[in-house]
């Protein structure tokens, strides 16, 4: 252990990924600890109190998103970001994770670098902390957008009359 070392919590189920990404993270000066049991893990985040948790998608016999859901309903630390390693590449899968309320996705095999970048930026004491207060809708995310007026409100995008005006004339933006 290095004194004043950022602790990593790593959580997967292969014991080999496991040792490799455990002996990568110590290599950079990290302070790191492995749990192969997702059954004690709110016990072992509220012990160690790590500030990232990198957490395998095949940890639990439960979904990962579950999993993850768990840890930021019963812990409140705004400080502890969650990394999700997989194999599982699939856009829903990424997206169900992120929703959950993880920090971060990294599809295995991974590249070593792409791991020690996405962990000092996780890290970083800048970092920008997003609390959700209420869970999204996703109804209102695959809404259409049928006016160009409600594109304009929707990006937060305002415009005077006069270019809307110029708008109308050019024309592939030009109504019928």
């Amino acid at each position: 252990m290095i004194d004043g070392a950022e602790k990593i919590l790593i959580c997967l189920h292969d014991p080999l990924l496991t040792n490799i990404t455990e002996y990568r993270l110590q290599l950079l000066g990290y302070d790191v600890a492995s749990n192969r049991n997702a059954t004690h893990l709110l016990d072992e985040i509220t012990q160690q109190q790590p500030r990232l948790l990198i957490l395998g998608s095949d940890i639990s016999e439960s979904d990962t998103t579950e999993v993850v859901t768990d840890i930021r309903i019963r812990m409140s630390a705004a400080d502890l970001a969650i990394m999700v390693l997989s194999s599982n590449s699939s856009l829903d899968s990424v997206r169900q994770v992120f929703l959950a309320g993880a920090d971060d996705y990294l599809f295995i095999p991974y590249d070593p670098a792409v791991l020690q970048d996405k962990v000092e930026t996780l890290l970083a004491p800048d970092r920008v902390i997003a609390v959700r207060t209420r869970p999204r809708d996703d109804r209102r995310q695959n809404r259409r957008v049928t006016d160009r007026r409600q594109l304009d409100r929707r990006h937060g995008e305002r415009r005077s009359a006069e270019t809307a005006k110029k708008r109308n004339t050019i024309g592939f933006w030009k109504r019928s």
